[in-house]
């Protein structure tokens, strides 16, 4: 059967176009149409900042973290704590507390991440590292307010429009013991449950040593075992050394003295996150809790 024809006037002068052409003229420009509005998809984000390099001897740092997907910001509320036992055998405790903040920029890349404007925590103010893309800061005035509702203030920018967030103050805890002494022949391992997990989504630990570090999997708060197997802890023996430290920052209460530490760290990671949509769009609201103890390793 012959083509159908359609006469169009243009101009004063008849055209003639063949249909079939015309309909695929229309659907090339729909397709095109559908693919300008196509939506971003943002790539996965990890926890912002993770302020570790208070650790002593820091060389090598990767910790293992949540990533949140399909999401334009983290926001972190973090609360650490430290018991320590120095070279002349007395414990000693501190504590510091932390914010960060990181968006993404429009493109949705990882990389790029984007000024949101002033942001702030309950009226305290956390600044922009332009160098890194982040927003971050040391905690000297108890920002985070435990047991009631904290509220992030973002300005926004061209990237992220303004809005803020009531979270609960509620921190993940861990109320188990640790081990006093490692040995680098065998596994290590920790058992999490509800007698010694509370508000936790995910817990893991961390051991360091001579400024590196070994990294347990990641376990519901619910429930699980983390391990990090002797293989990977001999891997950290190599370290070993006549290595002293003392605490590095201001921030950290009480403000730190000449005390000098030495021997490994152990560490529990305790997360627990909130997901708020603001104008069609997902950010994460992370309440992290961290607990440090000196350990002493071995054969």
């Amino acid at each position: 059967m012959a083509n159908a024809v359609i006469e169009l006037f243009n101009n004063g002068i008849f055209m003639k176009i063949n249909l079939v052409t015309c309909i695929l003229l229309i659907s090339i420009v729909v397709t095109s149409c559908k693919k300008d509005r196509k939506k971003v998809i943002p790539e996965r984000m990890l926890v912002p900042w993770y302020p570790g390099w208070l650790m002593p001897g820091h060389n090598t740092f990767a910790p293992t973290y949540p990533a949140y997907a399909n999401v334009w910001g983290v926001l972190v509320a973090n609360k650490m704590t430290m018991r320590l036992t120095d070279t002349a055998e007395v414990e000693k405790n501190y504590f510091i507390n932390s914010e960060s903040a990181s968006f993404l920029s429009a493109s949705g890349k990882n990389v790029n991440y984007s000024n949101a404007g002033s942001v702030s925590l309950n009226s305290n103010s956390i600044g922009f590292d332009a160098n890194y893309g982040i927003y971050r800061v040391y905690d000297t005035v108890g920002a985070w307010h435990e047991g009631t509702s904290n509220n992030w203030t973002i300005a926004g920018s061209t990237d992220v429009s303004p809005f803020t967030a009531d979270i609960d103050g509620t921190m993940p805890q861990f109320t188990g013991s640790l081990p006093s002494t490692i040995s680098w022949s065998t596994d290590l391992s920790i058992v999490f449950n509800a007698s010694n997990v509370a508000n936790a989504d995910s817990v893991h630990f961390i051991v360091y040593n001579y400024g590196y570090m070994q990294t347990s999997n990641v376990v519901s708060g619910r429930g699980g075992t983390a391990i990090i197997n002797a293989v990977r802890l001999k891997a950290l023996k190599s370290m070993m050394g006549d290595y002293k430290y003392t605490l590095p920052h201001n921030s950290i209460s009480p403000k730190t003295d000449s005390s000098v530490f030495s021997g490994g760290l152990i560490m529990v990671v305790l997360f627990n996150h909130t997901t708020k949509t603001v104008g069609g769009k997902d950010f994460v609201f992370v309440r992290q809790t961290e607990i440090v103890q000196t350990v002493k390793v071995g054969d």
